[in-house]
């Protein structure tokens, strides 16, 4: 088991930073630290015990442990328990970023607070998803099943949080910007350009 702590974090969030894990490294923890510094200092974000946030495209929790201290925990997408840790989350990352080179674009993380159309069946091993351009709290994606009946008003937002933890296997391809759909046919992930 390793278990990074963080140095000088308190002068600037308040509090430290642990992270425990049996693969981890410091570029991962120091990409989490970062961006927690962002959302803490610069909007003016308070952490409190057992607070979940979403780190890029998933989601971590802060449990505080003795002497200020907060101890950095992960949902895991296969158990729906939130664990110790950050490697699902660094590793989703690390894939979205690996892609978006691929194809030579900016990456587009949606959060999990942000919105996502979908249409009956989303839960499903058989969708389409399309990306388009942001509009306030919608994230962009619109995904669709074979039960859709081709009416976009039958559709239906939720937050991409509920579609996340439904279908980790393809969050890898969601940071590509507006103009690409995938297609999950069971196992199979067709990736396209649409524009």
């Amino acid at each position: 088991m390793i278990i990074f702590y963080s140095e000088g974090c308190s002068d600037l969030l308040g509090f430290e930073i642990s992270v425990k894990s049996e693969r981890i490294n410091k570029l991962s923890c120091d990409v989490l630290i970062n961006y927690i510094y962002t959302l803490v200092v610069q909007q003016n974000i308070k952490i409190s015990d057992n607070q979940t946030m979403a780190f890029y495209s998933w989601l971590i929790k802060f449990v505080k442990l003795d002497g200020g201290r907060y101890e950095i925990y992960e949902l895991n997408p296969y158990t729906k328990n939130f664990t110790a840790g950050i490697f699902y989350s660094t590793n989703l990352l690390t894939k979205q970023k690996k892609i978006c080179a691929l194809y030579d674009v900016s990456c587009d993380f949606p959060h999990f607070g942000e919105m996502i159309a979908v249409s009956e069946g989303y839960d499903n091993s058989k969708i389409s998803c399309e990306r388009h351009e942001r509009e306030s709290t919608d994230c962009g994606w619109y995904i669709t099943s074979d039960l859709y009946n081709g009416d976009y008003k039958s559709m239906k937002l939720i937050h991409f949080s509920h579609f996340a933890i439904v279908h980790y296997d393809v969050l890898e391809y969601f940071s590509l910007p507006a103009g690409f759909s995938i297609t999950l046919n069971e196992l199979n992930v067709t990736l396209e350009r649409i524009n």
